[in-house]
């Protein structure tokens, strides 16, 4: 998990360690961007998509600007900060623009526990990993017939791009149908 963090972009230093106290595990991932950038947290997960399988991925993903060291100069993981899985609000919220968008909202908040989730609200932002993403996909699935593999929900993860991705999806399935139904009828 180290190396495919490593070799993501602007990303100089980083360490990985399971985290969790209550009996419920999950990886935290602390990251240290290169020298005057920061590291965009949804490129980074979809960067992780595409190198690990999906239990390997963090939770969360904490940026520093160095990590701690002991004397001997190895990292200090007893010095990192916590890294629960909790929403970390910007103070940016866009507001759902349709149905679709409420319902996968409302998806969020059931499956991760976070109220007032946005259409541009990242799933890993608000402290979803790869075992609630399986959670939420059966329940997209359920409430509107259609599988997104999880490779394209990864590269999406926000309410607005899975919304998007759901609604294409059903039109695609759609205009299946009525060929199919056209063909049959010739």
């Amino acid at each position: 998990v180290e190396a495919a963090l490593l070799a993501a972009p602007d990303v100089i230093d980083a360490v990985v360690l399971a985290r969790g106290d209550d009996g419920r595990k999950h990886l935290a991932a602390y990251v240290v961007p290169e020298e005057g950038r920061t590291v965009d947290t949804s490129a980074l997960v979809a960067h992780l998509a595409a190198e690990l399988p999906e239990y390997m991925l963090p939770s969360t993903t904490t940026t520093m600007r160095r990590l701690p060291l002991t004397t001997n100069g190895k990292v200090d993981r007893n010095a990192l900060p916590d890294a629960s899985p909790v929403r970390t609000d910007d103070g940016r919220f866009v507001a759902l623009r349709n149905p679709t968008e409420k319902a996968v909202a409302s998806l969020f908040e059931e499956v991760l526990g976070v109220d007032r989730v946005g259409a541009e609200d990242s799933f890993f932002t608000l402290g979803g990993d790869s075992i609630t993403g399986l959670r939420l996909m059966s329940r997209l699935r359920r409430a509107f017939g259609v599988e997104i593999p999880m490779r394209e929900f990864f590269r999406v993860a926000t309410v607005g791009g899975l919304s998007d991705l759901i609604r294409q999806r059903i039109i695609a399935e759609v205009e299946r149908k009525s060929r199919d139904k056209t063909s049959r009828t010739k």
